[in-house]
Order: structure tokens, then C-alpha cells, then sequence
């Protein structure tokens, strides 16, 4: 590793270590980055899945998007309204099929969701999780989508994949932070079927990580540069990484990950466009950058396969007819080594 990537390193070491263990350990699992509700969450999981069980579970990964969606919908409506009886009211219209209330338009995709739910889907019974929105008591003057609904599709996922045992597969995660997404994978009844390691510069987060399950194999590793011998993961998975390095920084991760990885890498990416050239924002100990798609694609295509990318707003406008309203800059990558 040459003495920039060094430097650079020292650097994003710093930007991290300054925080708290208890931040790092609630960072990028909290409200619309909650994984069990965030789009790019769940599509990483349906990743895994189609490794694991390749052609199976179309119907209920596909409900699960219909979830995200739903529930996304509902926490930016509730972000946006103090109105106390606006749960009563939204409840009113959709079980009688009355209009909206007003300023409020519920999505059509909403609607005919909350008409054909409860529903079965691969054996499994899909409650009317919208009612058990609606239906939900907070606490006065709050609106907030109830625990039990989050975990609408953990549970779901837990009673469909119990007893199965399919060939495992090897999973590296770099930047897996406190283990941000593993928690998710291993709630939903994943991360069993799968040999996962994760690492992550940040030694708060690996203490974290650890804590949380000692037996799986986290440590302290770089991106730029790691100990592991070529294509030695079957898969790779990463999330929110790559606009925080430096254009250097970018090419050496992309190349080592490829480097590493036998088959597929999928990546999600939090700001990224259709442009000509990068926005290269530095901040005090690493970068807050805008990624060109067509150059990160070029970058990638010099030593793989093939890549493919989803841009998340697009995809979720083309199922649902409905502007996502969550980070409108969020693509998806699946690249065969």
C-alpha cells in the first residue's frame, strides 16, 4: 500500500474512533436506515437468498418490497405531520374507502396493498400489517411504526427458512460496522446457512460487533489492502462505503474486493448519479462524495465479468408509481468477477 492510501487510512481511522461505541453501535440501523425496512437493506438479503435458494421465494421477497415500500410511506407521512388524529382519520379512509384526508394522498399501491392483506405468499400468512399501524397506541402526540411491525417480515423469514439446509456459502463484509446488516441476516434466520466474515477499520465497531456474536469471525482489516489470498470469499456484500474515499481509495477498494471475491460483489451506494464526472466533497478526515455511475462502472468493467446496476428511486417508481422519499441517490450494484 502506497503512503497516500496510508495516510488515508490514519484518516478514516480517526473520523470513526471519535465516536461513541453506544452511536457507532445504533449508526445506519435507526429509522429509514432501519434494514428492516430500508429498500437497500432488504435487497442485499434477497441477494444472499437467491445464492442460497437460486430461483425460490420470488413471491415473498417480492412482498417484502411491497413492505419497504409501505412502511417507508408511512414514516415519511408521519416525519411530515403533527396532526394527532391523523392515524384515525388515514384508518377511516382506507376501511371505508373514503378520501384522503387533506393535503394527504395515499398511494394507490397503498391502498390495493391494505385491500388484499392478510395474504398468503410461500406458505406463509402475511397479516394486515397497515391495520397493525393504524391500530397501534403511542404515546401521546408521537406517530411511530410499533417494533412488532418492523419485524413483520423476520418473522416471516425465520418460520420459511427453518429446517432448510442448503449448501453454505463464504460472505465477506468490509465496513461492516458494528454489524450493521450481519444483526439483520442473523435475525432473519441467514446468517446460519452462511460462512460470514466482517471487518472493519474502526476498532469500536469490531468490540461492538463481537459483542454482539462472539462466535463469528470479525476483525480489523483495510479495504485497500487485505491478508486474505485471491477469490478467497464466494461472495462479497457492501454498503455505504465507497463516497467516503478518495478517488485513489475508490479504485484500490473496488480492486481489492473484486480481488478477493470468487463469484458476485453487490454493493449499495448512498450518493450516486447519472453524470459525466465525480463531486469530489472531502471533509476533515474523509469524503462525503457524489459517484458517477458511468465512471464507477468503467472503473469496474476493467477487471470484471460484467455489472449491473439498479437505481433504488427508479425501481421503486416502476413498481409502485410512487416518488421514494427516502435519499433519491441510491443505486445498487451486483458485479460477476
Amino acid at each position: 500500500m502506497d503512503d497516500t492510501l496510508k495516510q488515508e487510512t490514519q484518516a478514516l481511522i480517526r473520523s470513526w474512533e471519535q465516536h461513541s461505541g453506544d452511536n457507532l453501535s445504533d449508526y445506519l440501523v435507526e429509522h429509514e436506515q432501519d434494514p428492516r425496512l430500508n429498500i437497500q437493506s432488504i435487497l442485499t438479503r434477497h441477494f444472499v437468498l437467491d445464492e442460497l435458494f437460486p430461483g425460490e421465494f420470488v413471491v415473498l421477497k417480492n412482498e417484502e418490497l411491497v413492505f419497504g415500500a409501505v412502511v417507508n410511506w408511512f414514516v415519511s407521512l408521519w416525519k411530515a405531520n403533527d396532526d394527532p388524529n391523523l392515524r384515525e382519520r388515514l384508518a377511516a379512509s382506507l376501511i371505508m374507502e373514503l378520501d384522503a384526508p387533506e393535503s394527504i394522498e395515499i398511494p394507490a399501491f397503498v391502498r390495493e396493498t391494505y385491500s388484499r392483506l392478510p395474504a398468503e405468499s410461500d406458505g406463509m400468512i402475511i397479516d394486515n400489517y397497515i391495520d397493525g399501524i393504524l391500530t397501534h397506541q403511542n404515546e401521546p402526540g408521537t406517530l411511530k411504526i410499533p417494533e412488532h411491525i418492523l419485524d413483520t417480515f423476520r418473522a416471516l423469514w425465520l418460520k420459511r427458512l427453518d429446517g432448510l439446509s442448503p449448501t453454505p456459502i463464504s460472505i465477506v463484509e468490509p465496513a461492516c460496522g458494528s454489524a450493521n446488516d450481519y444483526r439483520f441476516l442473523h435475525d432473519f434466520g441467514i446468517g446460519r446457512m452462511i460462512d460470514y466474515q466482517g471487518f472493519d477499520l474502526c476498532k469500536k465497531n469490531i468490540a461492538n460487533a463481537k459483542g454482539m456474536f462472539s462466535g463469528v469471525a470479525f476483525s480489523i482489516n483495510n479495504v485497500f489492502e487485505t491478508q486474505y489470498e485471491d477469490k478467497f470469499f464466494d461472495f462479497c456484500i457492501i454498503s455505504d462505503l465507497f463516497e467516503h474515499l478518495s478517488p485513489q481509495g475508490l479504485e484500490a477498494a473496488l480492486a481489492e474486493v473484486r480481488r478477493i471475491t470468487r463469484d458476485k460483489v453487490h454493493i449499495c451506494f448512498f450518493d450516486m448519479e447519472e453524470r459525466d464526472e465525480h463531486i469530489i466533497k472531502p471533509r476533515a478526515d474523509y469524503y462525503l462524495n457524489t459517484l458517477s455511475r458511468a465512471k464507477v462502472e468503467d472503473i469496474i468493467r476493467t477487471h470484471a465479468t460484467d455489472v449491473a446496476f439498479n437505481d433504488v428511486c427508479a425501481l421503486m417508481k416502476l413498481h409502485f408509481a410512487w416518488d421514494f422519499p427516502y435519499n433519491q441517490r441510491t443505486f445498487n450494484a451486483c458485479i460477476s468477477v
